[in-house]
Parts: structure tokens; sequence; C-alpha cells
């Protein structure tokens, strides 16, 4: 999606990614990193992002969190990070993240960070139940109740139209002169990832797919997918 919006920027994710020159690293500006962060063992809390997107808070990684309180509060300490005057984009669907959120709100009005709330059933950005549409799953955004954009995905799953409502609100809030037509082109090309519902072919007849999904809400959301 900023790539789409006419930025240049330097991308490191957890996977490889065929639109990629290097695997999971895409070499760009200096000035410009996307990076997917690991909260595992508190890493993410090495970064200060001028941008933040946050997905879902679920418990995770037991070894190194000894319950949700303290998984919450090191997504606490990551959004007093964001730089001031910054921006945070969240899944309002997703419970704990809310909670999360609005616990920290009064320091982030201070600071001048704004605050975007996304998804299907509330927040500012909204998109509409997903359809599977001559093979693309698509659903349509709205802000303030006026739709701006349709989005269809060759990817599979509501948690992609998530994923991909997210990085157009994210690549707005960077470009806000972003071309959308551009964007939504881009995200239909997108082929997908390795190992994130990625079609190996077929066995007997049947289609093989490999995903990484190991959390249960991950191996849920997959098979909804299916």
């Amino acid at each position: 999606a900023l790539m789409a919006a006419g930025a240049e920027p330097t991308v490191v994710v957890g996977t490889k990614c065929s639109v990629f020159s290097d695997g999971n690293l895409q070499i760009g500006s200096p000035d410009l990193l996307v990076l997917e962060g690991d909260e595992y063992r508190r890493h993410v809390l090495e970064y200060q992002p001028t941008i933040l997107v946050l997905n879902n808070i679920e418990y995770d990684h037991p070894d190194a969190f000894p319950d949700m309180q303290s998984y919450a509060n090191m997504f606490r300490e990551l959004i007093e990070l964001v730089r001031d005057r910054g921006v945070i984009i969240f899944n309002a669907d997703d419970d704990a993240c809310a909670k999360v959120m609005e616990s920290s709100l009064a320091s982030l009005k201070e600071r001048g960070v704004g605050v975007i709330s996304v998804g299907r059933d509330k927040g500012l950005i909204r998109f509409s139940e997903p359809a599977v549409e001559d093979g693309l799953w698509v659903s349509r955004l709205k802000a303030l109740e006026s739709e701006y954009l349709e989005v269809r995905l060759r990817v599979p799953g509501e948690m992609n139209i998530r994923n991909a409502v997210m990085a157009v609100t994210a690549a707005v809030a960077y470009r806000d002169d972003a071309n959308l037509g551009d964007i939504a082109r881009a995200l239909e090309e997108f082929p997908g990832c390795w190992r994130r519902f990625e079609r190996l072919g077929t066995f007997n007849g049947a289609d093989v797919f490999s995903d990484y999904g190991h959390h249960p809400t991950a191996i849920r959301e997959t098979l909804k997918a299916a």
C-alpha cells in the first residue's frame, strides 16, 4: 500500500514475499522503515514508531510473559513509545486491544498522537462483511458512514481483509494525498506470502496448502477462510 502511494519504504517482515527482492526484506529509503514487530521477550520495545498498527492483543509467549496482564502491559509500554504527533491504528473489534488503547488515550492526547480505530462492527474506519466475488475476497470501506473504497484480494479470509484495511489506513496516515485507486489495484494484485495460506498444489485431487498458523485463533481464522 505504501509503495502504491508513491513511497519507497525499507520493509522487514516475518516471512518471505515474492514481491520483495530479498525474501523477507525490501531495501528502499533509509528514512522510512516498515517493520513487523516481535513482542517476544519485549523486543518490540526497542523501537520508537511514528505510525503503530495494532492488529490484535491475545496472550502468547507464556515463557516470556507469566500472564495476560504482563503481556498487555508490554503493549501499553509500546504505545507510549510512539513519537509525539504520531499515529496509532488499532483493531476496534479486538476487546483486549481496545481496552489497552482506552487506558492510554489521555496520555496520547497530551502528546498529540492520533488514534484511528478500524473494525468490521465498530471503529472510525469500518469494512463490510467480506464476500467472495469471482474468486476474490471483497469488502467495502467507509469512514463516518461514507463509503470510500472497495478492497478486492486474491488472498483469502477476513483476517486478510482486516490487514488490508489497516495497510490502507497506515498508507494514508503517512501520505494523505495517496491515490486510493492505485492502492486498491496493488492490494488486488498482491499474491500473498510464504506459508500464509500458501497453495502448494494438489494431492490425490485435494488442494494442499501450507500455513504457519499455530495459535488457536490463527488456526480458526485460517480454517474459516478455507
